[in-house]
């Protein structure tokens, strides 16, 4: 089996920055390790209010945390400061 390639910048190196369906799956895992953990805490199998606000705060955390590593990732990309480095740069 071949493992798949990883995206590379035009020098030949590999890119710093990740897909943003990578940002989606880390949204997806911290939503879920929310819904869990409030689940759990609150007790929401004992009441629907409680149920529905684990999904409200999984929801949320979806919301937020794919949008942070998204506007990370981003800031990432265009990144440019250190581009033209043709020296080394630890001596």
């Amino acid at each position: 089996m071949t493992s798949p390639r990883k995206p590379t910048t035009p020098a030949g190196q590999p890119a710093k920055a990740v897909t943003y369906q990578h940002t989606m799956i880390f949204g997806f895992i911290a939503a879920m390790v929310v819904f869990v953990s409030t689940v759990i805490f609150t007790q929401a199998w004992k009441s629907l209010t409680a149920l529905g606000l684990s999904v409200l705060y999984t929801a949320i955390t979806f919301v937020v945390v794919t949008a942070v590593a998204a506007l990370l990732n981003w800031v990432t990309r265009n990144d440019t400061q250190h581009e033209n480095t043709e020296f080394p740069v630890l001596k």
